[in-house]
């Protein structure tokens, strides 16, 4: 983690208002607001602390009163002057991705399908997810009560709805629940919007639901058929 400064212009009087960061596709998640410093006539600063890579959406002031935009963020320390022409951030930020392609392995994985906090799922249309290929574990000990409880995961994705039992991993301690998924399923969800999902647990004795995770459903298209 890096404390990264995103430095941008705007409309006067944003010194001392706030500014929020909202996921396009980046990864991390973003503190609930960042106070916004003046360092020049309407050019200003925010500082990021959190382990955020990728696109978000960025809103400084009261309904974007003094910028609004879509920035590419690094987890390092360096200063992202969207002040200066397109190029020149491109080339930094070109950069550190050079020196953290360098440090990485050759091999090749499969994206994981949940977000590192939990609230989004991205599935390839027509893959199968199988055992724990789309699962949360509990952030802190016996955070759901799952025992002697049934799992149900749902999904609403434009015009379409998608309903199937879920697993229950590890009920107690560190919980671990998961969701399988065939290619037939995925394969029926389009790819043009995003979805929503919820995990509910049913108590048949109290006749009981609850909701314990929900979040967004991201659908990207595949570019290779099964074979025949």
């Amino acid at each position: 983690m890096a404390t990264t400064k995103l430095r941008f212009s705007g409309w006067p009087g944003g010194d001392g208002l706030t500014a929020t960061l909202a996921s396009v596709g980046g990864t991390g998640t973003p503190a609930a607001n960042y106070t916004i410093d003046a360092i020049g006539t309407r050019v200003y600063e925010i500082t990021i602390t959190e382990d955020l890579v990728g696109k978000f959406e960025f809103i400084a002031g009261a309904g974007g009163s003094i910028a609004t935009g879509v920035v590419t963020l690094v987890d390092e320390a360096i200063t992202i002057d969207t002040t200066l022409p397109l190029e020149s951030i491109q080339d930094a930020i070109d950069g550190i991705s050079t020196q953290i392609s360098a440090s990485l392995s050759t091999s090749t994985e499969r994206l994981s399908a949940v977000s590192a906090d939990g609230g989004t799922i991205s599935i390839i249309q027509g893959d199968d997810y199988t055992g724990t290929d789309i699962s949360w574990t509990s952030t802190v000990d016996n955070q759901w009560e799952l025992t002697g409880k049934t799992l149900k995961f749902g999904l609403q994705y434009g015009d379409t709805t998608l309903e199937v039992d879920a697993t229950i991993n590890q009920a107690t301690g560190t919980q671990l629940v998961s969701v399988q998924l065939t290619s037939a399923q995925t394969g029926a969800l389009p790819f043009t919007s995003v979805g929503k999902f919820d995990l509910q647990t049913f108590d048949a004795s109290e006749g009981t639901y609850k909701t314990i995770i929900r979040g967004k459903v991201k659908v990207l298209e595949s570019f290779t058929s099964p074979p025949a």
